[in-house]
């Protein structure tokens, strides 16, 4: 009977630090996917390296198609031609075969005939980074443009598995007396 105890709580053991272990990489990571939108800053562009704008175009074939590109990137040399700023409203997303990451990109319509542009790219560098700005008659305006800090919310990974560490202590102590393998110690009456 003592081993069948001593195996279900070795089982309990790995499966909460499993838990544990998969929660103090999640954690972080999902921080890290989503710090641009926390880290938005003010659009310079003396100090601005990533800025993302998206526009529809007519490929060389003659296809319209959604497509994102740095915006101090000269567009008319790019091969696209009839480019315009002016998206339909709502989330798209722009896959592409080559090395150029995928980007998300939100559209807004505003009263006037403007509209709000989100461009949130993944896998630039470091991993991710958002632009936002405003067209109006066709025109770029830049306003906020942000980019995650890598080692900010990754540096939270060693840091949580130190806290699961101390953690799995208790956890083991309880396990162990939940099982029947570790007693109860009853202080002395007093008298």
């Amino acid at each position: 009977m003592t081993v069948m105890r001593k195996l279900l709580s070795g089982v309990l053991q790995l499966l909460a630090m499993s838990v544990l272990l998969i929660g103090s990489c999640a954690g972080p990571g999902v921080l890290y996917v989503q710090s641009p939108k926390w880290s938005l800053g003010p659009y310079d562009a003396e100090k601005s390296r990533m800025f993302f704008v998206a526009f529809m175009a007519r490929d060389d074939k003659g296809k319209d198609a959604l497509r994102t590109a740095l915006l101090r990137r000269d567009l008319s040399k790019s091969g696209y031609t009839d480019i315009r700023y002016q998206l339909p409203a709502g989330e798209h997303r722009e896959h592409r075969e080559d090395t150029d990451p995928p980007a998300k990109i939100s559209v807004t319509n505003e009263p006037g005939g403007t509209q709000l542009v989100q461009v949130d790219v993944v896998g630039d560098t470091p991993w991710a980074s958002l632009s936002e700005y405003r067209v109006k008659d066709n025109k770029v305006e830049p306003l906020r443009y942000g980019h995650s800090n890598a080692w900010f919310f990754l540096i939270g990974i060693p840091l949580c598995l130190v806290g699961v560490h101390y953690l799995m202590k208790p956890i083991r102590r309880r396990i162990d007396r939940l099982v029947g393998l570790e007693k109860k110690v009853e202080a002395p009456p007093s008298i």
